[in-house]
């Protein structure tokens, strides 16, 4: 079947190329290139927390700590960052380091996956995936999208040795593992579990397992969850966890679904995602017609990336909310196009991965993230602020959980309410802290916006987006 795959250039050729566009655009200015931001910085404040102090929690006031319900990354992330803060200082660094290893293992998992289906194949998926610039954009900040994706990887790769036939106890217990590890990374990847009830119903007859085969998976699949639910959420009311996860942007879900939805036919990047999503179903369709036989993992990974772009339309529409979508329905894009055989349009279908590489590096060299920020210097004004304007006295964060890192000591306070800026006035929470405040940072557009509650400060910084407060 490899053998349809086009010859422009030697699979070595293209292997490299790819291997050299991964290794680039993962370290090239690293710490400002996608510059830092509040998602990032929450998750960075609890691994600092838990490295510092020992703390597993946001801190609201110097030795005051809360649960980091409200972060949306688990403990698979935070605990290699806070190893890494031990070992190579309390930096953002040594933070963003660690997700380098993490991109680096997930494109060699990816290309040892898809070797099963030909080396030709992985060679164009990986070539696909090294030229998608979502990966490094969303990769490269200290988040859980990638690192999910890792462990999701790991998780199919046990599933399909399993498919494949063995039956070893030791392989049930990984795989259930890997499927835990995942979930626990970020909530996103607890769709894992209907998808995989969805495949297990469609292939119920082809696939069977015994009861202690069962049990050790499901054991294991579900020992790391409740290390999640254990570390992260305690002490939060059922009730708030589920409002939280359900609908956590807090939005309007009558208005922002139609809309959402129409993105997926007037966007670039929902349209993309979309016919991804379409070729891939179509693929599995032309199997099924010629009763060619169709694997179980693959149904398992279109149905999952099929659940989280439905997840994704009861969102603020952010494109990151369906990256991991389009990482697997890119990965195995080149299969499923070697799959659909039409009369005539074969020759024409198998170049569509090698026209969509230079799109997609097009793409990456003149629209992406990474490049509208590279001339990005919040890192270097970051740093200068807390060693001039903040050194060592009390500082209220407001909305800028990233500035943390950069502080170098303890003593800040700060109200873990992500919120919109509508909530601030004189008498919401963040409005009596202010009250209360000597110095305060917050991002410039925020504080002009809602600049009557600074009645008594006055502006000593001003520099990147941010706003650094003194009272008079």
């Amino acid at each position: 079947m490899n053998t349809y795959l086009p010859m422009c250039w030697s699979g070595r050729t293209v292997l490299f190329l790819s291997v050299v566009c991964v290794i680039f655009f993962s370290t090239y200015k690293l710490t400002e290139s996608p510059p830092t931001w509040m998602d990032e910085g929450i998750i960075i404040q609890v691994a600092h927390n838990l490295a510092a102090h020992g703390k597993y929690g946001l801190q609201t006031a110097p030795g005051v700590f809360v649960s980091p319900a409200a972060v949306s990354t688990g403990f698979p992330v935070i605990l290699p960052v806070a190893a890494s803060f031990v070992f190579l200082g309390e930096n953002l660094l040594a933070a963003r380091l660690v997700m380098v290893l993490f991109i680096f293992a997930l494109f060699t998992l990816a290309y040892l996956y898809m070797r099963a289906y030909g080396d030709r194949v992985a060679v164009w998926s990986v070539a696909l995936l090294a030229t998608f610039a979502p990966i490094y954009g969303q990769g490269k900040n200290v988040l859980g999208e990638v690192p999910g994706l890792f462990f999701l990887l790991s998780f199919l790769f046990c599933l399909r040795e399993i498919e494949s036939g063995h039956r070893d106890k030791w392989l049930f217990v990984l795989c259930g593992f890997a499927g835990g590890i995942t979930m626990a990374t970020k909530p996103i990847f607890l769709l894992l579990l209907p998808a995989l009830c969805i495949t297990a119903f469609f292939f119920r007859g082809s696939v069977q397992f015994s009861r202690s085969q069962y049990l050790l998976f499901s054991i294991s699949l579900i020992m790391p969850v409740i290390i999640w639910i254990l570390s992260h959420l305690a002490g939060t009311p059922i009730a708030s966890i589920l409002a939280f996860y359900g609908n956590p942007s807090s939005v309007d879900m009558l208005s922002v679904v139609p809309q959402n939805l129409k993105r997926f036919f007037t966007e670039l990047q929902p349209s993309y995602a979309a016919l991804l999503c379409v070729v891939c179903f179509v693929s599995i369709a032309f199997r099924w017609r010629t009763e060619k036989k169709v694997s179980a993992v693959e149904c398992f990974a279109y149905i999952f990336s099929f659940l989280i772009l439905l997840a994704y339309i009861r969102t603020m529409g952010i494109y990151r909310h369906f990256f991991t979508a389009e990482f697997i329905l890119l990965m195995y894009l080149p299969y499923a196009l070697e799959t659909i055989r039409i009369p005539r349009f074969h020759r024409v279908i198998i170049w569509i991965a090698p026209f969509i590489v230079v799109l997609q590096i097009y793409q990456t060299l003149a629209h992406s993230w990474l490049v509208v920020n590279l001339e990005s210097k919040r890192v270097a004004v970051l740093s200068e602020i807390t060693k001039k304007e903040l050194t060592g006295e009390p500082v209220y964060l407001i909305q800028v959980p990233e500035v943390e890192i950069f502080l170098h000591h303890s003593n800040y306070f700060q109200t873990p309410i992500w919120l919109p800026r509508y909530i601030w006035t004189d008498d919401s929470e963040i409005g009596v802290a202010v009250k209360k405040s000597q110095s305060v940072i917050l991002h410039s557009d925020f504080y002009y916006d809602q600049r009557l509650i600074f009645n008594d400060f006055t502006i000593i910084k001003e520099e990147a987006g941010y706003t650094v407060l003194r009272r008079y």
